[in-house]
């Protein structure tokens, strides 16, 4: 096999291996205040001596409203296909997954993502006109340079993949740098503020810029996120999720009080996405299996990946090879047949080469 066949092979095996999953995140704002004017006045109650709903009842109505509603929006777009799956319910925040494939199936589960929060938002705000809802959204990439641990331990890549891919098996948790960013970053959403990884952003304008699903996007800079890309401060790019239109002319109004802008265009949010991506030494492109526009190149670190595992297995075969004629040698020098062991028996009595009965 030639060179060039060797690195088509490690080429396709990066590429078939590859897994891009993306997160939503979904917090409620106000909560822990909310907890505590209540526990005061009722515990865990449904309802306090005034008629208001506890904090237990919102806290439920949080969670059933928003997953009920993603949910089905999800399945109405994907029919019976369940592409969406809660990963974690930590506290008051919900945190979902799916796994990318093309820019049309994630700009419509964003957005449908966007809507069930603004029909919980509702809901929530009806409970304690405190309470309000934030999001953020983020991608990582599997199995070169992140990570799937379960109960058991750290599992096998290729294991890991076709479980993901079959949809099955116990998942508990995901590591690495992609998961750390998108948890950083959560900490600068707001009501109005959908914050996105960089990677994400960058799949979504560049879906918007091709008019597929529109979004309202908005820049606020870099900001230092801590042991994220080695101390370089972070690009803070959000997608508006206000709904109140009262607000939403605010918003405006005091952008322009600012001398800012109340919106990027999608277009020049894909340019500087791919580009800030380029120029850093810490990411990468996501890639497609399509291979769609800026999307279409299998990241270097996947490749190395496979080229590291292509490298083991031969290592692994080649010692098994030179392991196998030993093995068989001390296998042959130990095992004895029953021949073996007759011939090593004395002839029974009457038997053999004595004379025979008629004096032959």
């Amino acid at each position: 096999m030639s060179a060039d066949q060797g690195d088509d092979q490690i080429l396709a095996a990066a590429a078939a291996r590859y897994r891009l999953e993306a997160f939503l995140s979904v917090d409620m704002v106000g909560s822990s205040a909310f907890k505590f004017s209540t526990a005061i006045a009722g515990g865990t109650e449904e309802r306090d001596e005034t008629g208001s709903e506890g904090w237990s009842q919102a806290i439920r109505k949080f969670y059933v409203t928003f997953h009920q509603t993603f949910l089905k929006k999800t399945r109405i777009r994907f029919g019976t296909e369940d592409r969406v799956r809660l990963w974690k319910a930590l506290g008051d925040e919900l945190v979902y997954r799916f796994t990318v494939t093309d820019l049309d199936d994630t700009a419509g589960i964003v957005n449908d993502f966007i809507l069930a929060l603004h029909q919980t938002r509702q809901v929530v705000r009806e409970i304690s006109r405190s309470l309000d809802l934030k999001a953020c959204g983020w991608v990582a990439d599997f199995p070169a340079r992140n990570m799937m641990i379960d109960l058991g331990g750290l599992r096998e890549a290729d294991q890991f993949l076709d479980e993901m891919a079959e949809g099955v098996g116990g998942i508990q948790d995901f590591i690495g740098p992609s998961m750390d960013t998108g948890f950083r970053l959560g900490r600068f959403a707001t009501r109005r503020k959908m914050v996105l990884s960089v990677e994400l952003a960058a799949l979504l304008a560049e879906s918007d810029a091709q008019q597929r699903l529109p979004f309202c996007f908005g820049y606020d800079g870099r900001e230092a996120l801590k042991g994220i890309l080695g101390g370089e401060a972070y690009p803070l790019i959000w997608i508006d999720t206000e709904d109140d239109p009262r607000r939403k002319t605010a918003d405006r109004r005091e952008a322009a009080m600012l001398h800012m802008r109340s919106e990027v265009q999608a277009a020049a949010v894909a340019e500087f996405c791919l580009g800030y991506i380029d120029a850093s030494d810490w990411m990468e492109r996501p890639f497609l299996r399509e291979r769609i526009g800026a999307f279409d190149m299998v990241p270097a670190s996947h490749i190395d990946h496979a080229r590291r595992g292509r490298a083991l297995q031969a290592h692994e075969d080649r010692l098994y090879a030179e392991a196998a004629p030993l093995a068989a040698a001390a296998q042959s020098d130990l095992s004895v047949t029953s021949l073996d062991l007759i011939g090593d028996m004395p002839a029974p009595a009457g038997r053999g080469d004595g004379p025979r009965k008629d004096g032959a």
